[in-house]
């Protein structure tokens, strides 16, 4: 009876020589102390003393982590592969990420002295609007490494991540997902686009049609800062509400800036049609500096000065008045 029954192999040696292997390898691992292992740590560059701070104040934590790799790499328990693919892909993910922030970091600097000059201790603009050309560029930097990352991350972690998916990654809503207008990472970058080719288009409006018009004009300096602002603003706000517009935000925005526009002008309608009579002045020149004026009985003597608010008078008792371009303009001189 004995001979004629099968006996199979008992996996329990097996299993308990896989146990004492583990055990064996734990055990070494905790006759290290941490004191032991800080000592071995050099403390020359602030990579080893970052190290150092981490290993002493997250020494249970990484041993916890070592013991896992351990007892998953056990050829009986079979997670080696597995183990291999998480160490190696953390490992490449770390490069990247140091790499591409390496990148940013040197572009930046870099970009830093196209924009910027250094006097110590004082850092100062190269030209006209360079701070937001600096800004503008980091963000572009930004979005471009973060598609960089993304593409070759995926390739790291053998993700099949084509071209088509990462626009439609860039494509996904980020808020106000289920609406008609929703917002997506894609629709921030049109936003910035169209922000900085507001930026381009007053920038050469101001250098190559306002300058001439003020050299024809003889505009004062300060007239010319103020007018340069206001055309900045006005093509940059328009820029923002077509770049809104166009990833489906211009019904909203268009009653808020309506609404905003109202408001504002019925505070500063007095300022606005005396700005708007002053180029009435520059252009017609029904009065200019020296004439002797007569708007009313009381408001009558030489033009002193004419501003982008009021004409400057001086009367014949040497005393000065300011009389609203508007008041000029809607009267008989």
């Amino acid at each position: 009876l004995f001979m004629m029954t099968t006996y199979y192999r008992s996996e329990l040696p097996t299993i308990l020589l896989a146990v004492n292997f583990i055990i064996f390898q734990i055990a070494l691992i905790f006759l290290i102390t941490k004191e032991q292992i800080l000592n071995v740590i050099p403390n020359r560059t602030d990579l080893w003393k970052w190290i150092r701070v981490q290993v002493d104040q997250y020494y249970y934590l990484i041993l916890l982590v070592v013991v896992t790799i351990i007892v998953m790499s056990n050829p009986y328990v079979g997670f080696g592969r597995l183990v291999l693919y998480l160490l190696s892909g953390l490992l490449y993910s770390v490069l990247l990420v140091k790499g591409l922030l390496w990148i940013h970091s040197l572009f930046k600097r870099g970009i830093s002295y196209v924009f910027f000059t250094a006097e110590d201790p004082i850092v100062r603009e190269r030209f006209l609007y360079a701070k937001t050309w600096f800004g503008l560029s980091i963000i572009g930097s930004f979005i471009v490494l973060i598609f960089i990352g993304v593409a070759v991350g995926a390739k790291i972690w053998g993700w099949p991540i084509t071209l088509d998916d990462m626009i439609t990654m860039f494509k996904d809503p980020l808020i106000l997902k289920g609406t008609k207008s929703p917002i997506s990472m894609f629709s921030i970058l049109q936003i910035i686009l169209f922000i900085f080719s507001g930026f381009v288009t007053a920038y050469a409006l101001n250098q190559f049609v306002l300058a001439k018009i003020f050299d024809l004009l003889l505009v004062d300096t300060g007239v010319q800062h103020t007018v340069t602002r206001i055309i900045q603003y006005l093509v940059i706000t328009i820029a923002v509400f077509i770049g809104l517009n166009n990833v489906g935000l211009g019904a909203l925005v268009g009653y808020l800036f309506t609404a905003l526009a109202f408001s504002i002008g019925w505070y500063i309608k007095e300022p606005i049609g005396d700005f708007f009579a002053y180029f009435i002045i520059l252009v017609q020149r029904p009065i200019k500096i020296g004439d002797f004026v007569q708007i009313d009985p009381e408001t009558k003597g030489v033009v002193r000065k004419i501003t982008a608010r009021s004409v400057i008078i001086c009367r014949n008792n040497s005393t000065t008045i300011k009389v609203a371009k508007s008041y000029v303009i809607s009267r008989s001189v």
